[in-house]
């Protein structure tokens, strides 16, 4: 699809694509859509915010410390330092204006 006929709506937690004219074009039925896209807050690790950053760092050490892994729940502090990152879906992953 042409560049011109689509822009990004940027948000932090639920970015979108528009329509710049009336509507996106239709996906025939049985057609598909492929689309390419690089996620992340930025090239490097200085680009992630604060509050993820000491996150990573508080689980590593508590995996580290304690030898655990998969099947354990977030440790508390990692869990309030991600809360305000987590998106609650309410609309079953549809999209409402």
């Amino acid at each position: 699809m042409a560049p011109g006929r689509w822009r990004l709506v940027v948000d932090r937690h639920r970015p979108r694509i528009a329509a710049t004219g009336a509507v996106l074009p239709a996906i025939p039925l049985d057609g598909q859509v492929e689309i390419d896209f690089t996620a992340g807050f930025g090239a490097n690790w200085d680009a992630v915010p604060d509050d993820l950053a000491q996150a990573v760092f508080l689980l590593a050490a508590h995996y580290y410390e304690g030898r655990t892994g998969a099947g354990e729940e977030l440790p508390v502090s990692v869990a309030a330092l991600t809360a305000r990152w987590c998106a609650l879906r309410v609309t079953a992953g549809g999209y409402r204006a």
